[in-house]
């Protein structure tokens, strides 16, 4: 999975490349978008490959329990309207 990190509302200046298969630690003040990346790359990767996704799975480790499930819903939804 390749996607730049503007695409992931980050940083209009960042070109970020995250890689399957190895654990990738984001951090950033509040605000900074880290959730909604994190969120987006879960949807993504499981997407099935026709819709251009991973067709795979996702870990998500929260260290602070504030997992959203109606968030990530909300993403998938809004992203991948079909």
């Amino acid at each position: 999975l390749k996607t730049t990190a503007s695409s992931l509302s980050l940083s209009e200046k960042s070109n970020i490349e995250f890689c399957s298969g190895v654990v990738t630690e984001i951090v950033g003040c509040a605000g900074a978008g880290k959730t909604q990346c994190c969120l987006t790359l879960a949807v993504m990767t499981c997407l099935p490959k026709k819709m251009n996704g991973l067709d795979g799975g996702t870990v998500y480790f929260d260290s602070e329990s504030a997992f959203s499930p109606s968030r990530l819903v909300e993403i998938a939804r809004a992203r991948y309207r079909d």
